[in-house]
């Protein structure tokens, strides 16, 4: 008698044809399972056991020419690939699936929905996730147009409009400068000293050119450079009067006659030395305020002028030569012959050493900046 056997092995073998069917489907993400086993996860469908996320925002806010980059993963499995979709131009997805990287400079303005999904296998094959959405908003430049002629700054060769380029322009975007030539950020135009050589422009020959600021005979050459100031034909270093065209003879000359000046000032009538006045200092912005004293309005106030001889209020005794044009050589027993002159005073030229001074003098002390020598001097 045939025994009926117990179907153990056939049921064996069938629990394990199952069991191998479970563990190939064990990374199935799209298996229903209840919905609270997959209340937490993300972008999850009902029941997945994987699903993509990133740590960074979403969504995220881009301006235009930016650069951007967003990293993503999937949590639970690992995905052996990924699809993107929906990128702005602009960005690019790296294509790794142990650092997938979305990154770029995006060139057009708007708002993007990226769709991002996982793959079990390369070449986004098996089973994949939900797909997760990156919401980027792309946002325009603002479009800087200085000076309103419809042309962007960033396509203007002249953002300012003044009709100088850009590239020329110390002040690209400030129509009203264009020039700084000191380089101390104040534009030519509003700065009173361009050249910054202690000089103002209103007072300076050359406005731009820190080594020079008088030319005395305008022959376009200032005087530093020049080796004959007053254009007389005499050098400088020859001439008694280099400032003075209409003389020119030597500093020993110039003394004596000088000498014999002051040897006859003294037979002269009070009636001459008014004359003499006059003919040795006629400037007109010279006023005679009674008892001998008269003021200059540019050099000050002095008294009497006996052949030459005058009491300065700063200067004390000096001897002072009116020229033609009317300047005046001044003879100081310290500092030898000076010479200056309406439009150039407080600056005054040395004779015996070619040096400009500036007058700091007061009535209680005689003190000169030395220009060449950047000192002052106190004879």
């Amino acid at each position: 008698m045939v025994l009926q056997r117990t179907p153990y092995l056939p049921w064996a073998k069938n629990a394990v044809l199952f069991a191998g069917s479970m563990i190939d489907k064990v990374w199935t993400w799209k298996m229903a399972l209840p919905v609270a086993a997959t209340a937490g996860g993300w972008h999850s469908l009902s029941g997945a056991t994987s699903y993509v996320s990133s740590s960074q925002s979403n969504s995220a806010t881009v301006r235009e020419g930016e650069s951007y980059s967003f990293k993503f993963r999937t949590t639970g499995y690992l995905a052996y690939s990924y699809s993107v979709v929906g990128l702005p131009n602009g960005l690019s997805y790296n294509g790794s699936y142990s650092s997938p990287t979305i990154s770029g400079t995006p060139d057009t303005p708007g708002t993007y929905t990226i769709g991002i999904t996982g793959f079990r296998r390369s070449g986004q094959k098996g089973d994949s996730t939900a797909t997760y959405y990156l919401s980027l908003n792309v946002e325009e430049n603002e479009v800087l147009d200085t000076d309103g002629d419809g042309f962007s700054d960033e396509n203007d060769i002249d953002d300012d409009g003044d009709g100088v380029l850009d590239i020329y322009d110390a002040f690209p975007l400030d129509a009203t400068e264009t020039l700084d030539t000191d380089g101390d950020g104040t534009g030519n135009n509003a700065d009173t000293d361009d050249d910054e050589d202690g000089v103002i422009d209103s007072a300076d020959a050359f406005p731009l050119d820190d080594t020079e600021t008088l030319d005395s005979d305008g022959d376009g050459t200032g005087n530093n450079a020049d080796t004959d100031d007053d254009g007389d034909g005499v050098n400088d270093s020859d001439d008694a009067f280099p400032l003075d065209p209409s003389k020119s003879v030597s500093t020993t000359q110039e003394q004596e006659e000088t000498n014999e000046q002051d040897e006859s000032s003294t037979e002269t009538s009070s009636e001459e030395i008014t004359q003499s006045v006059l003919e040795i200092w006629s400037d007109s912005n010279t006023t005679d305020l009674g008892s001998g004293w008269f003021n200059s309005s540019w050099f000050g106030n002095f008294y009497g002028n006996s052949g030459g001889w005058t009491y300065h209020l700063k200067h004390e005794w000096i001897f002072l030569a009116e020229t033609s044009n009317g300047g005046l050589w001044i003879y100081d027993d310290s500092l030898g012959w000076l010479y200056t002159e309406k439009g150039v005073y407080p600056y005054l030229h040395r004779n015996s050493n070619g040096h400009w001074l500036y007058d700091l003098s007061t009535i209680s002390e005689r003190k000169f900046w030395d220009a060449t020598l950047e000192t002052e001097i106190t004879p």
